[in-house]
């Protein structure tokens, strides 16, 4: 798979959906925005995206209270129950390596930043523009983590990103064996290393806060 598939995700949308809104989603990923228990993402985007053709959503890492080996996923699992915990302040905000086409801010995950103290600050991007109206001058970066030559909303939604469970030791392994992350899967290369040391435990009682108690989802799903 060619550059985690991001290839064909934008042939993709060049085919089926240009001009046309699309969210791309990993499987991990489920889309966060005001009212999105009680309305549908087409109404809120006709309310609040109308002038734009992208929308930058952040990926709010999960994660459970016990041992991750205890967190099993069946196809009755509910996720939010499972996985319930992130951090107070769930993201840092990095310049020193800012995207690829410009000197914006770019968002990392303070959990993944926690958990691997020391690692290069540019680690662990926790934001994409993944919902967009694709038109064929936008630049899109691996993973959509960035983009150019686009018209941001200007609300960030995000992703409930439910990347740690009992089969993330196995899928840090499948993802050193392919190498398609970024610097030859160098974040996994940590996880491994980590859980290695037995730190199988992310949830930490000093930071660790229930995801609708974190004050930059609380500020979001707020909104009308």
């Amino acid at each position: 798979e060619v550059d985690q598939g991001t290839d064909w995700k934008i042939a993709l949308l060049a085919h089926y959906r240009p001009d046309k809104w699309a969210v791309i989603a990993d499987a991990d990923e489920l889309l966060l925005y005001p009212g999105h228990d009680t309305r549908s993402l087409p109404n809120w985007l006709t309310e609040h995206a109308t002038n734009a053709d992208a929308v930058e959503v952040r990926m709010l890492d999960l994660y459970p209270e016990g041992p991750l080996e205890q967190a099993q996923i069946d196809a009755t699992t509910n996720l939010f129950a499972l996985a319930p915990y992130t951090d107070a302040q769930p993201f840092l905000a990095e310049s020193l390596s800012p995207g690829p086409y410009d000197n914006a801010t770019s968002w990392t995950s303070a959990v993944r930043h926690r958990l691997m103290p020391g690692a290069r600050p540019e680690l662990f991007v926790a934001q994409k523009v993944p919902v967009l109206r694709y038109k064929p001058w936008m630049q899109l970066s691996t993973s959509l983590h960035y983009a150019s030559d686009v018209q941001l909303a200007r609300d960030t939604l995000f992703f409930a990103h439910f990347k740690y469970h009992a089969d993330f030791a196995a899928k840090a392994h499948r993802e050193i064996a392919r190498g398609q992350y970024y610097n030859n899967a160098e974040e996994y290369r940590r996880y491994v290393a980590l859980t290695a040391s037995g730190q199988d435990q992310i949830y930490d009682p000093a930071v660790s806060v229930q995801w609708q108690d974190c004050d930059e989802v609380r500020a979001l799903l707020g909104r009308t």
